[in-house]
C-alpha cells in the first residue's frame, strides 16, 4: 500500500512539472511581447547610456523577432521597456524588470550570458560592453553583446537551431508548432575562450558561433597601430615605426634625422 502511495505521489509530481511549463507559442499564436532595454544601468559596462546599445538592444528584440516567427508562425510585438504595460514578456537585456527579479548580478564574466525563466517570465541577459576609443561607432566588434548570445542560445536550446552562415539566418531554424520553456529553468554561460580571429560573416553567425570580439583588448577591429602608436609621440623619436612609401624603415629613420624626409 505504501508503495501504491509513492508511485501515485511520483505520477503527481510529474505531472505538476509538466504542467509547469511555459508555452511561448503555439498554432502560430502567442501571449508574450518582447521587450528591449533602454538603457544600460550597471557601471560595469559603460560610462553613460550611450545610445549604441538601444540600437542594439533593438537589434537583438527584432532578431529574436524574426526567429519566433519562421520557427513558431507567431509574430511577438517588441516595444522597449517604457512602454511595457505588462503581461508575459521575454525581456532582453539589463532591463529593470531583470533587476526587480534579482537577476543581475553585480558583475559579469567576459561575454557571459543567462537565461532565467521566472514568474512566467523569460529574461535574456548578459555582459554589455563597448570601448571607449570610438564612441560614436555602432559596429559590432566594439561591443561584447552579452545579450544578443544569450537570445540565440535561448532559440538554439528551445528550437534546436544551427546557426551555420547560410545566405539566410533563418535556415538553420527548424519548425516549432510548440514552443515550450520549463518555469524555473537558469542557463548560466561564461565562455572560456573569450576572444577569436575569424573570417567576419554577420552579427548572428559570429556571435552563436563563439567568434567574439575583444573590444577590452583595444583591438579596434583589428587596426590598432594607430591607437597604440600615436603619430604626434612617436614619429620623431621612432620613425621606424611608421610606413613611409618608398623607403626603407631604416632608411627612413636616418632620413628623417638628417632632415631629408
Amino acid at each position: 500500500m505504501k508503495r501504491i502511495f509513492l508511485l501515485l505521489l511520483l505520477c503527481a509530481t510529474g505531472a505538476a512539472l509538466a504542467g509547469a511549463d511555459i508555452i511561448v507559442a503555439a498554432n502560430g499564436k502567442s501571449p508574450f511581447s518582447i521587450v528591449y532595454s533602454e538603457k544600460v544601468p550597471v557601471p560595469q559596462f559603460v560610462y553613460k547610456n550611450e545610445p549604441q546599445f538601444l540600437y542594439y538592444n533593438k537589434v537583438t528584440a527584432e532578431t529574436l523577432q524574426k526567429l519566433l516567427a519562421h520557427a513558431t508562425g507567431a509574430k511577438l510585438s517588441v516595444i522597449p521597456e517604457s512602454k511595457y504595460k505588462g503581461g508575459p514578456a521575454i525581456f532582453i537585456g539589463n532591463t529593470d524588470s531583470a533587476r526587480k527579479a534579482g537577476l543581475i548580478p553585480a558583475k559579469y564574466g567576459i561575454w557571459e550570458h543567462r537565461i532565467d525563466v521566472k514568474n512566467g517570465n523569460i529574461y535574456l541577459h548578459g555582459m554589455e560592453y563597448r570601448n571607449t576609443s570610438s564612441p560614436k561607432s555602432i559596429y559590432r566588434s566594439c561591443f561584447v553583446l552579452g545579450a544578443h548570445k544569450a537570445m540565440l542560445t535561448f532559440i538554439e536550446q528551445f528550437t534546436g537551431a544551427v546557426f551555420a552562415g547560410t545566405p539566410k539566418f533563418t535556415d538553420g531554424v527548424p519548425k516549432v508548432p510548440v514552443l515550450k520553456v520549463p518555469e524555473g529553468y537558469s542557463f548560466r554561460r561564461v565562455p572560456r575562450i573569450n576572444y577569436t580571429l575569424n573570417a567576419r560573416r554577420d552579427l548572428n553567425y559570429e556571435v552563436a558561433n563563439n567568434a567574439f570580439s575583444s573590444p577590452w583588448y583595444g583591438t579596434y577591429g583589428g587596426h590598432n597601430h594607430p591607437v597604440a602608436v600615436p603619430t604626434a609621440k612617436y614619429f620623431k623619436s621612432h620613425p621606424e615605426y611608421f610606413a613611409i612609401p618608398n623607403t626603407s624603415p631604416s632608411s627612413a629613420a636616418s632620413g628623417i634625422r638628417a632632415g631629408r624626409i
